[in-house]
């Protein structure tokens, strides 16, 4: 395609973008608002996201991860019954079919995973499954920095299931090292953060945070060349350590 046919509306206009980096990918064309925590991909920004998304997919392949499509209209029941239809209260777009059905767009797919699977994974046998996909997210959540904090967004998420917790703890460290392998072949600088449970639930979570100038939270980072640890403020741990603190997982600063 010629460069005088494609379309990128490129804009001046520098209102409301929140973020150094968002104020670019609209002056470039590659993105534009359309309302609160809401934004559109031009052609040439969908072009980058795609090849994003091609090396998430070879990285998951590298681990048996299979990418499947979920509904993201799903009804309460499911969410009823996982409990976190009322924990997501305030933060789950909800609303009623013509039939006085509650529905919501999905946050997360924990449930739609499990719906998915229940009846059909019947043996042991079948076990260990790792399931992923890259779509859309919906969250009432205060749109803020841009591109980082929207109501709706795009999330890769995946999902493992295991007949036992040896499995599931070798298979966390599978996909955990895929991740980083992921993020460094993106070329992004990251830390691999403690990180609050809050409505995921779990024993543990972790997040991989690239630090940025417009970050939505603050961090704490070994700057040793080889170690990744980092803590968020959403971390409850975060009140233990304060910058110059040695490394609790490398002993460096």
């Amino acid at each position: 395609m010629r460069r005088s046919d494609l379309f990128l509306p490129a804009s001046r206009d520098r209102r409301g973008e929140g973020t150094e980096a968002t104020e670019l990918l609209v002056r470039a064309g590659l993105i534009r608002e359309f309302g609160s925590g809401r934004w559109a991909l031009t052609p040439a920004g969908q072009r980058i996201r795609e090849k994003v998304v091609d090396r998430i997919r070879a990285g998951m392949r590298t681990v048996g991860g299979q990418e499947v499509a979920l509904p993201g209209l799903q009804g309460r029941e499911r969410w009823a019954q996982s409990g976190r239809w009322g924990a997501f209260e305030g933060e789950m777009f909800t609303l009623e079919d013509r039939d006085g059905r509650e529905l919501c767009l999905a946050p997360s797919h924990e449930e739609g995973m499990v719906h998915l699977l229940d009846g059909v994974v019947r043996s042991y046998d079948e076990l260990p499954l790792t399931l992923y996909q890259v779509g859309a997210k919906f969250r009432d959540d205060h749109a803020r920095a841009g591109l980082l904090r929207c109501k709706e967004f795009t999330m890769k998420d995946a999902y493992s299931f295991h007949a036992d917790e040896a499995s599931l703890r070798e298979g966390y460290r599978e996909i955990r090292a895929a991740y980083e392998r992921i993020l460094a072949d993106l070329g992004l600088e990251f830390v691999v953060a403690d990180a609050a449970n809050s409505v995921m639930g779990g024993e543990r979570s972790e997040e991989f945070l690239a630090p940025v100038r417009d970050g939505t939270c603050d961090l704490l980072a070994c700057t040793a060349e080889d170690c990744r640890f980092g803590l968020s403020d959403e971390s409850p741990r975060y009140g233990e350590f304060a910058a110059g603190d040695d490394c609790p997982d490398c002993g460096g600063r």
